[in-house]
């Protein structure tokens, strides 16, 4: 049963430019936000997804106003909602979301929706990637690409061996996919360098080495590459205005990265400490470094490392409150987060949405 949620404004920002906006769980919620983007004329757009519950989309103005809240792609079977993924992305006429079901109760036949939207809200085009067969499949990240089109990564199954990608135009055409069985290892991250060529990490932490799948922008499977990281698994591949960088999300009280040359061979690479008691949910690409998300103790976390892992600006924000940052973005020099504020019973209480 669906739960609801009331929006409620957080107290007087200290700047137009500054604000954070609390959104109120009235009601027990599995709902938490995913992702959140930040568009160019400076509306902040956030994915909500959980399990057995249909995915909602916030918008809000660039004042800290909440423009509009909807549900979206709600099915009849629970079974069968998007319940997972969420991964926004920036389009030219809006922006588009990524979201997967999950074989929680079917044990098969998984499908992925990407669905694009304006600012207002109002659906531009939806692709779903399944809807003719029993199959499995999952997402795993989408990217916007450089000729206004968007490539998306996923998996047959949660955690199961083989990969695709999945290229659409800007009016969610398909393009071209790949066949599942190109990637051996399960695909994670995927960015584009600046020939329009694809490269795309592969989890596989029972390996010793990490593996890269490059492909061409037309979707022409290249050689993998194995790259030697001395221990470390990377979650994420960044390219920081052409130079290649493979990140580990924070274990062991260290975020760890690697940078390759142009063969794709290690050439340099960081170890930064983190304050006690870290995790980070997720790190985002700069122009000159990463962003940072996630929770210090009970205290929200952000934070902006360059690629020598030293600390440009590290916040702890809702301090006293069992917190934690799920995603950020940047946009012109502004910042953007969002995440969850728990009760004593564990449960989300609110959510937050802080931009600075």
């Amino acid at each position: 049963m669906r739960k609801t949620i009331a929006l409620v404004l957080a107290a007087t920002a200290v700047a137009l430019s500054s604000w954070p906006v609390v959104i109120e769980v009235e009601e027990e919620t599995l709902l938490e936000p995913m992702d959140i983007l930040l568009l160019e004329s400076g509306e902040v757009i956030v994915t909500l997804a959980g399990p057995f519950t249909s995915p909602e989309i916030i918008c809000i103005d660039p004042r800290g106003s909440v423009l509009w809240h909807k549900t979206i792609l709600h099915t009849d079977d629970m079974s069968r909602e998007f319940e997972s993924g969420g991964y926004l992305v920036p389009i030219q006429e809006g922006f588009a979301a990524a979201f997967h079901s999950e074989p929680r109760a079917t044990g098969i036949n998984t499908d992925v929706v990407i669905a694009a939207f304006d600012k207002s809200g109002e659906p531009l085009w939806t692709y779903i990637l399944g809807l003719d067969d029993q199959d499995n499949w999952m997402c795993s990240d989408m990217i916007s690409c450089a000729d206004g089109g968007v490539l998306i990564i996923g998996s047959p199954g949660t955690m199961l061996p083989g990969g695709y990608a999945l290229k659409l135009d800007s009016n969610g055409g398909l393009l071209w996919i790949t066949a599942t069985d190109v990637m051996e290892e399960y695909p994670v991250s995927v960015t584009e360098n600046l020939n329009g060529d694809y490269i795309c990490l592969q989890y596989a932490p029972w390996l010793d080495q990490t593996v890269l799948q490059p492909f061409s922008g037309e979707g022409e499977i290249l050689p993998p590459v194995a790259v030697a990281t001395d221990g470390i698994t990377p979650h994420t591949i960044h390219d920081l205005q052409g130079s290649l960088w493979l990140v580990s999300r924070g274990t062991g009280g260290f975020l760890d990265g690697v940078g390759l040359d142009e063969e794709l061979a290690v050439n340099r690479a960081f170890s930064a400490g983190l304050p006690g008691n870290t995790i980070i949910r997720q790190v985002s690409s700069l122009s000159e470094g990463f962003l940072l998300s996630g929770a210090q103790g009970d205290s929200a976390y952000v934070a902006i490392m360059d690629t020598g892992g030293n600390p440009l600006l590290e916040d702890y924000l809702y301090q006293g409150e069992s917190c934690l940052f799920t995603a950020a973005t940047e946009s012109d020099g502004a910042v953007a987060v969002c995440g969850i504020v728990f009760g004593q019973d564990g449960m989300p209480v609110s959510f937050i949405v802080h931009k600075y």
